[in-house]
């Protein structure tokens, strides 16, 4: 289920950023949903999703971040809006999924996600790779917890979301401010309000990944982390797509055992992470930079097809590759898979 624009949300570092259409080839978009092949594909404009917005979403504490967070909101209100179109699917034909994976369209990841039935369903699965504790663009959801993560509604929460980190202008948590900018009287105070107590300070409680961290403690959900490599596409100003390889080497798990934090007790584990981990993470980082060298072009590929790439390649020699042939668990692969994947790999509490 897919909800995608031909527009893009330009950031300039401002909560509201800028409207613009980017250069891209013809047949990209169309190209990539044939493979995709969503059930449904729902086109929208950033010019209308303000009224749009308005019609779902009206109350106050939606408005707040609408007006001065719109980047962010936006994002959390298409997924809203797309999971809808899942609800009505199930509605439409009588049945009920399983699981949901959010992912996003601009997201891509170097090895094949195990197969559903290696996952626990009594929590939800999210990726090891990523800054300030949480990657909030990759999860696998058992159905039992999807409503509460793609309502709109519990993300808004006072506990969860607030005004700050790196997108947010801090002006915003400025009264004066604020009146400069002939902001409401009414506005002023709900703005402020929902300012981050450290927007001011470290500035972190703004972050995406620390808002969908806030947002799965609010709801009491269990966690544990799988091994995604995935990482986001990013386009530069000359229209060439480049990879944030860089993310695949920040792995949460070093990070937990570095800082010994308390903040979500069930991340933490009294085993220290792999030794091997920062190693792999550094293999995955050279893979996405050789998958996106200047000789490949924007088509997808399949994992196979870019494990025999690097196999021929010189600068992977000594490092380890997966044998498609073989079942994904056999040993002569378990062995060299991520070291967030066990040797049985139905021990998936390891890192609970």
């Amino acid at each position: 289920f897919v909800r995608i624009s031909t527009e893009d949300n330009k950031n300039i570092k401002t909560g509201k950023g800028t409207l613009w259409t980017p250069q891209y080839v013809g047949n990209e978009i169309n190209e990539t949903l044939k493979i995709l092949n969503p059930k449904v594909v729902q086109y929208f404009s950033f010019k209308n999703q303000i009224e749009e917005m308005v019609s779902n979403y009206p109350s106050k504490n939606h408005t707040v971040f609408r007006v001065n967070d719109q980047r962010r909101y936006s994002m959390y209100f298409h997924r809203c809006m797309a999971y809808k179109l899942m609800l009505q699917y199930e509605q439409d034909n009588h049945l009920r999924f399983d699981w949901v994976v959010l992912v996003r369209l601009d997201a891509a990841w170097l090895e094949p996600v195990m197969p559903i039935t290696s996952f626990a369903n009594d929590r939800v699965w999210v990726t090891e790779s990523g800054i300030v504790l949480l990657n909030d663009q990759f999860m696998l959801i058992p159905r039992q917890f999807s409503d509460y993560l793609y309502d709109l509604n519990t993300k808004v929460h006072k506990d969860v979301y607030c005004l700050g980190g790196p997108d947010v202008e801090k002006w915003k948590c400025n009264r004066t401010a604020l009146i400069k900018e002939k902001y409401s009287p009414e506005l002023i105070d709900l703005t402020l309000a929902a300012c981050c107590t450290d927007v001011f300070k470290d500035n972190k409680d703004g972050y995406s990944e620390t808002i969908h961290l806030r947002h799965l403690q609010n709801g009491n959900i269990p966690l544990s982390f799988g091994s995604f490599p995935v990482f986001l596409t990013r386009r530069r100003p000359d229209t060439t797509c480049f990879p944030e390889c860089m993310r695949l080497t920040m792995n949460t798990k070093d990070w937990l055992a570095f800082y010994n934090t308390t903040a979500y007790p069930s991340l933490w584990n009294d085993i220290p992470p792999d030794p091997s981990g920062p190693s792999m993470n550094y293999r995955d980082k050279l893979i996405c930079e050789f998958v996106h060298g200047n000789d490949m072009p924007w088509n997808p590929i399949s994992a196979a097809n870019l494990h025999a790439m690097i196999a021929a390649n010189e600068t992977f020699k000594n490092l380890y590759q997966l044998d498609y042939t073989q079942s994904l668990y056999s040993l002569a692969n378990v062995r060299q898979m991520h070291p967030s994947i066990p040797l049985d790999y139905k021990q998936l509490e390891v890192w609970r």
